[in-house]
């Protein structure tokens, strides 16, 4: 079996054993999260690369694949590897709680005060003093100074229960970020922009629908947003305060009638699409505004991961 060699010890591999799973066999505090290859936390570097990272890469910048990045959770090796750590850009800063508020029974927008940028779209990672971590999309404006969360409520939440019901006002919490390249693509400034969001996945959506209105009020842009449950739109609802003409913004469709909704726009080949939900919303929703006329470079993604299995 091959063997991994990590900050000056060396490590045997079990048969088809991921490289974040032989490190946390061994006690190595490695940060992590999801384990499915989407929230990133899990990134590290092989010195020198090799090619059998390649198929670990997925959703990488061409920049941390140079360096040797790789998503250890999901990289089986197939020779020895010495591996390391990456140097982080963004350390933890603490941040403090200056305000929450209730939208509905489990939601909530939570204002954390922390001397850092940002723009539209990306997203921050929140830790307790150790390698637990959850990951938040800011929403509002970029430009506001501190930082707005929308976070659901759970009993068990590693971050939630903390941010709802074990912190005062003026207690601090570790933040890391700016993360993520889901960003506005500045290359089709003008074109109109369909939004297309799912449950906690309208939060970049709206904060660069934000930078949007800023940036030209004129813009043509549709925000469709649905969620499974009633009253999760009714408790979100008062996020969403601009007008697109006489109608609200965002406008809130079921999932059944959402289809309805894109459908009433006509042909999309003129459209920039930004697409953030879960996986099977973005797979469905990306092939779909493909059949109608959106070119595949004006599509753009972000898949919402939701943590509640693992809290």
């Amino acid at each position: 079996m091959p063997t991994l060699f990590f900050d000056g010890q060396a490590y045997q591999l079990r048969d088809g054993e991921s490289v974040l799973h032989c490190l946390l066999r061994h006690q190595c505090r490695i940060p992590h999260s999801c384990q499915a290859g989407i929230c990133q936390s899990c990134v590290m570097e092989e010195r020198p690369p090799s090619t059998q990272l390649r198929k670990a890469q997925s959703g990488l910048s061409d920049r941390q694949q140079q360096q040797g990045a790789f998503l250890s959770c999901r990289l089986v090796p197939l020779s020895d590897m010495t591996i390391a750590l990456p140097q982080r850009r963004n350390t933890w800063l603490d941040a403090h709680l200056t305000g929450r508020e209730q939208l509905g029974d489990d939601f909530y927008k939570v204002t954390l005060s922390a001397r850092c940028t940002w723009q539209p779209g990306q997203y921050f990672a929140l830790s307790c003093e150790g390698q637990q971590q959850r990951f938040f999309s800011p929403i509002g404006s970029a430009s506001a100074g501190d930082l707005t969360l929308l976070v659901r409520y759970r009993r068990n939440g590693a971050i939630s229960s903390r941010l709802i019901r074990g912190m005062a006002i003026g207690d601090t919490i570790q933040l890391r970020g700016p993360l993520g390249n889901f960003l506005l693509d500045e290359r089709d400034d003008g074109r109109p922009i369909l939004f297309l969001g799912e449950g906690t996945g309208i939060a970049p959506l709206l904060s660069m629908a934000e930078r949007v209105r800023e940036q030209d009020t004129q813009r043509v842009m549709h925000f469709l947003a649905t969620a499974e449950q009633s009253e999760f739109a009714a408790a979100l609802e008062s996020l969403g305060h601009h007008r697109d003409g006489a109608a609200s913004f965002p406008r809130w469709l079921s999932p059944e009638s959402i289809a309805d909704g894109v459908a009433a726009l006509g042909p999309l080949s003129e459209f920039v699409v930004y697409l953030c939900g879960s996986l099977s919303f973005i797979q469905h929703w990306q092939r779909h505004c493909f059949l109608k006329g959106a070119a595949r470079p004006r599509i753009h993604t972000e898949t919402f991961l939701d943590l509640s299995a693992v809290e």
